[in-house]
């Protein structure tokens, strides 16, 4: 990923080159690290190559409960995001 442009008052501000150094309050890093339909897969990060890429920009970490991969698609579980905490 070349990097981000995050609009503030309708204005495009300068492109971000690493999105894991955006702030945690920053509403376009909200909306990379859960706007997505990734999944981990034998413990794999998965889903579409766009999506990875952006998500894998952040820099931040997907949960899932430990459930068999072939259950997954049967029930409603959570999945949680979380920042490095090298980053905050």
């Amino acid at each position: 990923m070349w990097g981000v442009v995050p609009v503030h008052d309708c204005k495009f501000l300068a492109p971000v080159k690493r999105p894991s150094s955006l702030p945690p309050t920053e509403p376009l890093l909200a909306a990379m690290v859960t706007c997505h339909s990734l999944t981990l897969i034998c413990s794999k990060l998965s889903g579409d190559p766009l999506d990875l890429k952006m998500f894998e920009s952040t820099e931040w970490h997907l949960e899932e409960p430990n459930v068999n991969d072939d259950l997954k698609f049967d029930l409603i579980i959570p999945t949680v995001v979380k920042p490095n905490k090298v980053n905050y």
